[in-house]
């Protein structure tokens, strides 16, 4: 019988330990854990012979190729095809959503940005991936964050206000408008059909102006998930819909807090249908 040990834990055997034929010869099969970039292991055989352990030991190089073949690709379809493969174990959720020509596109930007040495880790594809999508300018899904500047409207590189991201979408798209606080000194005209304005991470839209911050002109808009609210009292509504099929969902809208007596409050509402 032998025993076969390893100084690495991205190895083990399918067998082990092992009964050997009558000349004390054996097979087994070598497991390497997926996603392990190639690595020097050795292995150890051990076993007692008339009571005396004898033992000897082997230095080798072994790899997981789903890792290798991301580092091996040479062109767009074999990066894919390196990507897609479910042994890397990466996540795709975002990746799966795309069009094929994204996909490319995405593929493309992970072989260019690829390390000279090759990619070390599963975890480091990842993050590349996620780079690479999020650096795609997509007209159906366009990204705003208070204070950029000079952005393409991606997600890596987002627009810096609401309305450039109106601009800029597409007819039934989505704007994802990002964590931040939004003053707003000037209306915010919705204008296009069928768009969604979609707040993500808690934005804050915060009137500065004596003015209606946002007036809906085309139908079938959404306006959803989106925090609106004043920095003193204006006898305005926040949002006034002057189309068909408005929808306005989970949104938080209020005004700031006013003295008493109530009779002297300004009264501020949240939306107005024309």
């Amino acid at each position: 019988m032998v025993t076969l040990t390893s100084n690495s834990p991205s190895i083990n055997f399918s067998s082990n330990p092992i009964i050997t034929d009558s000349n004390g010869t054996f097979t087994t099969v070598l497991n390497v854990t997926p996603r392990t970039i190639s690595t020097l292991v050795t292995i150890t055989a051990l076993t007692s012979v008339n009571g005396e352990l004898i033992s000897t030991s082997v230095t080798t190089t072994v790899s997981c190729p789903s890792l290798e073949a991301v580092n091996a690709a040479q062109n767009i379809a074999e990066m894919r095809a390196a990507i897609e493969d479910p042994q890397l174990g990466l996540d795709l959720t975002a990746y799966n959503n795309l069009t094929d020509a994204q996909k490319n596109q995405v593929a493309n930007t992970v072989l260019m940005n690829r390390p000279p040495s090759g990619y070390p880790t599963v975890a480091s594809v990842q993050i590349a991936l996620n780079n690479a999508i999020d650096s795609i300018v997509d007209p159906n899904n366009v990204f705003v964050r208070a204070g950029s500047v000079g952005g393409n409207g991606s997600r890596a590189n987002p627009f810096g206000t609401i309305q450039e991201g109106i601009t800029a979408v597409n007819i039934g798209g989505t704007v994802h408008i990002l964590e931040g606080t939004y003053p707003i000194t000037t209306q915010i005209n919705v204008n296009k059909s069928d768009i969604t304005l979609l707040g993500e991470n808690d934005p804050l839209l915060l009137l500065e102006a004596d003015l209606i911050p946002i007036l809906i002109t085309a139908s079938g808009v959404t306006i959803d998930d989106l925090t609106i609210t004043s920095d003193i009292p204006y006898a305005k509504e926040f949002i006034q819909v002057g189309a068909n099929n408005v929808s306005l969902l989970n949104n938080t809208i209020y005004g700031p807090s006013q003295v008493l007596p109530m009779s002297n409050w300004v009264v501020n509402r949240a939306w107005f249908h024309k």
